[in-house]
């Protein structure tokens, strides 16, 4: 049974064409369990890994996924089992301090971003039909968040500026959300020439949340 001291091993990613595994890749999965870990205070070493270099205890009993989580003799995968055990081991500050309907809605409010972004990135040439469409995909999924949190604050029950609840609270949902919304923020302007701050008239509320969220020392 591993214990608090115990060594934290973050085992994620690679970066593209490092044969010698020393850079860290940019896997919005894998960056949701550091930011777990940087919000908990939780020391812990990165070991990036490409096909060659990963433990055999992954291999053998994981099939080599990733991110992977070792702490003293215990091993995960998969980046939600792996920040849910960060918050449940290290009982300091909970990233869970909602109930799960508030956590149900801030996940359905901000689950469609990350594929439509994803669609819309990949389409060339750009402003085309299937562009256009992928990108009017992109915006409503964004003017669903918008909704969830003009709604929540036109109830009167929430001031702050996080995904969960009354939005006072930084939680797991939006260690889990940010860095994928970090992914947008980054690709539209480096393959749509769009700035986030482009979207900011349009989007607000999904912007100020954007500015949030960059802010916090766990996700810069």
């Amino acid at each position: 049974t591993a214990a608090v001291a115990d060594k934290v091993v973050l085992y994620l990613k690679a970066g593209p064409g490092d044969e010698g595994a020393s850079a860290v890749g940019d896997c919005p999965y894998a960056q949701y369990v550091r930011i777990a870990l940087e919000e908990k205070g939780v020391p812990y070493e990165l070991k990036p890994c490409t096909l060659f270099n990963k433990p055999q205890w992954l291999v053998q009993q994981h099939g080599g996924a990733l991110p992977a989580l070792a702490h003293g003799d215990e091993q995960c995968v998969e980046s939600e089992i792996c920040a849910q055990y960060i918050d449940f081991f290290f009982s300091q500050s909970s990233l869970t301090p909602y109930g799960i309907e508030d956590i149900r809605a801030a996940r359905e409010a901000s689950s469609g971003i990350f594929p439509a972004l994803a669609r819309y990135l990949v389409t060339l040439p750009d402003h085309d039909d299937e562009a256009e469409k992928c990108r009017a995909g992109l915006e409503k999924a964004l003017g669903h968040l918008e909704g969830y949190f003009a709604s929540r604050s036109s109830e009167g029950g929430a001031s702050g500026p996080y995904l969960v609840g009354d939005g006072q609270r930084f939680s797991l949902v939006d260690a889990s959300f940010a860095p994928k919304i970090y992914h947008m923020h980054v690709g539209l302007q480096w393959f749509k020439d769009i700035t986030t701050k482009d979207m900011s008239a349009k989007f607000p509320r999904v912007y100020r949340y954007m500015k949030a969220v960059f802010t916090r020392p766990s996700v810069k």
